[in-house]
């Protein structure tokens, strides 16, 4: 995503506070996986079922991003190069495949095919929680998202010995493309 980072001019350029504003597409894939495989454990005092979401290991192309989200929200951000560099003009066709690919420190990270099998986008509107280990307990945070939702089917590949090894071999059980997308985090 394409972030807005439209700071207060006595803000920390290196922080900008909340809410965020990000623009562009989001490609979103959902596993199984058994807690115990999880490389970042649910935030203290949370169940695992719940109507929010902890945040495990992710990648930026953007150092305030970064930054920032470990800053503000407790998010484990690193940095990633992207393959190719995301645009929301590349999806003017829904029935296009989609390919990229995220590297880091030179090492191949995930790669990502996905394709619409529905030629019909539906507009969201949705608020998540994000809920995540602080200095001084859980801090949960809001967020909300509008675009339109395309269904689809998405083939990703892992490198088994990196950092989201933990998906090596498994299959989604559903993944979607959110056209258009604007957000807002930290609402």
């Amino acid at each position: 995503m394409r972030p807005d980072y439209a700071a207060a001019p006595d803000q920390d350029a290196a922080c900008p506070a909340a809410p965020w504003k990000l623009y562009g597409t989001l490609h979103l894939s959902i596993w199984r996986v058994p807690v115990g495989k999880l490389p970042t454990p649910p935030a203290a005092g949370t169940r695992v079922v719940a109507p929010a979401c902890t945040v495990g290991p992710i990648w930026v192309d953007n150092e305030i991003a970064a930054a920032g989200g470990r800053t503000l929200w407790g998010i484990p951000k690193d940095l990633a190069t992207f393959e190719p560099a995301p645009s929301s003009s590349r999806f003017s066709d829904p029935a296009a495949i989609t390919t990229a690919t995220m590297g880091h420190q030179g090492e191949p990270l995930a790669a990502l095919s996905f394709a619409s099998n529905c030629r019909i986008a539906c507009p969201v509107r949705l608020s998540v929680w994000t809920v995540q280990d602080g200095p001084a307990g859980p801090l949960r945070t809001r967020s909300t998202l509008r675009g339109r939702l395309r269904p689809g089917v998405a083939r990703w590949r892992f490198a088994a010995d990196g950092p989201l090894g933990f998906l090596y071999g498994r299959r989604p059980l559903a993944s979607v493309r959110l056209e258009g997308l604007t957000a807002r985090f930290g609402v």
